[in-house]
């Protein structure tokens, strides 16, 4: 028995409300969805005990969530997006590595070790902080508040999980469920790759703290130079996968 427009409406209606961010897999849980309740009402149940019935079986599943400070346990459709989301997050950034590779292996490293030599002899091995953003008060906001951007950065680097789905479930939660339902779902792999760009942001970091490592200046133009070598790489290549995934 096939669904009308109205109850394939209403299931997808239901998808959204029980917590899909994700337009890749709201396409595919929205055709399994109709498919298995089509089956079910052919058996005898209505329509409304058959998705009950779905959305009770997928209460087993089980998944928990940590970012920064934030955590909460999911169940349901949550929890399958949630352990959907870190599969492609960890082939995501398995994908930049291995296009790394390639670089280094590749008529390109010219090009790096070029950046790498032009770097090393010519990159400044200290900064004053106080020369760029003064002294007093707003100054120690300022050094907070770029301390907690590189630990944000690196807490969402590090973290399997998405931006998006830490956004439905805080105080944000408002916001995004408006941004959902204005049709602004994006795909996982999108919000995956875009996730990336927090590297080099961390990496800009080490280069600012090495510079202040009471070591010797021959180390530490090397570090820097590699530094801004490895920044450069992930830059082109995550520009490259967003390129190729149109996510830009």
């Amino acid at each position: 028995m096939k669904l009308n427009h109205t109850q394939i409406e209403l299931v997808g209606d239901t998808l959204i409300e029980k917590g899909l961010v994700y337009r890749d897999f709201y396409d595919e849980l929205l055709d399994h969805f109709c498919s298995a309740i089509e089956d079910k009402m052919a058996e005898g149940l209505t329509f409304k005990k058959a998705l009950n019935g779905l959305l009770l079986d997928l209460n087993k599943i089980e998944s928990k969530a940590i970012f920064g400070s934030y955590r909460n346990s999911f169940s349901g459709l949550k929890a399958l997006q949630h352990l959907k989301f870190k599969a492609i997050d960890k082939k995501v950034k398995k994908e930049l590595l291995s296009q790394i590779g390639n670089q280094v292996l590749s008529y390109r490293i010219i090009f790096w070790i070029i950046l790498f030599l032009l770097s090393y002899r010519f990159a400044p091995t200290s900064f004053s902080i106080d020369i760029m953003i003064g002294d007093g008060f707003f100054r120690s906001f300022i050094i907070s508040f770029i301390w907690g951007l590189g630990i944000v950065a690196g807490a969402f680097f590090l973290t399997p999980d998405s931006l998006m789905e830490y956004l439905h479930n805080s105080v944000y939660k408002v916001f995004a469920k408006k941004m959902t339902k204005a049709n602004l779902i994006t795909k996982a792999e999108k919000d995956a790759t875009w996730k990336l760009l927090a590297a080099p942001i961390i990496l800009v970091y080490a280069f600012f703290i090495v510079s202040h490592l009471q070591i010797e200046i021959r180390i530490i133009k090397t570090i820097q130079a590699s530094l801004l070598v490895l920044i450069g790489m992930m830059l082109s290549t995550i520009w490259q996968m967003l390129s190729q995934k149109k996510a830009i």
